[in-house]
């Protein structure tokens, strides 16, 4: 099944991008706390339109629906930060660093994209910028490609159940918002 296109520039009015860390932690009797990963973290995300016709609504919901719930995956990006355009050389890697290329223009917050041979993407913000290396979240996984595309950098995503949710702002005009889950 494709890939759908839901992200659409001029009818998306909010993106809400969070990296959920997949944790779990408990007390010691001494009042110390010990946290510990289960897994690697993921990214979630909340999508809200514009005010749309209901023609609009429509057809945006027939999309989200053709979905399956979650069985269908949708290529999803932060509109608030389209990024630069062109991609940057991956020259090398540790595991929580890039080595670009160029750095030019970018900035601390931004996402880079990163195509891995098994068809997953890695998704990953940049924390700090040193010279020609980015330090990102999460950590990179092993057998990622060498090319980071910085416009508009893409994750793919699945639906979380029941979360689309419509709702009128006039007589004339309603919000579709729903929410995504990384694939990895």
């Amino acid at each position: 099944m494709p890939l759908q296109d839901l992200i659409v520039d001029n009818l998306i009015s909010q993106t809400n991008f969070r990296l959920q860390f997949r944790q779990e932690y408990s007390r010691q009797g001494d009042g110390r706390t010990i946290a510990k990963d289960i897994g690697p973290p993921i990214w979630t995300a909340i999508f809200t339109t514009i005010p749309l016709k209901l023609n609009e609504v429509l057809a945006l919901e027939s999309k989200l629906n053709s979905l399956q719930g979650s069985m269908g995956e949708f290529e999803a990006y932060d509109v608030r930060i389209v990024g630069q355009s062109g991609s940057r050389t991956i020259t090398d890697q540790t595991p929580n660093t890039f080595t670009l290329n160029s750095t030019l223009n970018l900035n601390v917050g931004e996402y880079l994209s990163v195509p891995y041979a098994s068809g997953f993407v890695g998704f990953h913000q940049i924390t700090s910028i040193s010279g020609s290396v980015v330090t990102v979240v999460p950590a990179i996984r092993p057998g990622n490609g060498t090319v980071a595309d910085t416009f508009k950098p893409k994750v793919i995503m699945t639906l979380e159940p029941d979360t689309i949710e419509t709702s009128q702002t006039s007589n004339l005009f309603s919000r579709v918002s729903w929410e995504g889950r990384q694939v990895i």
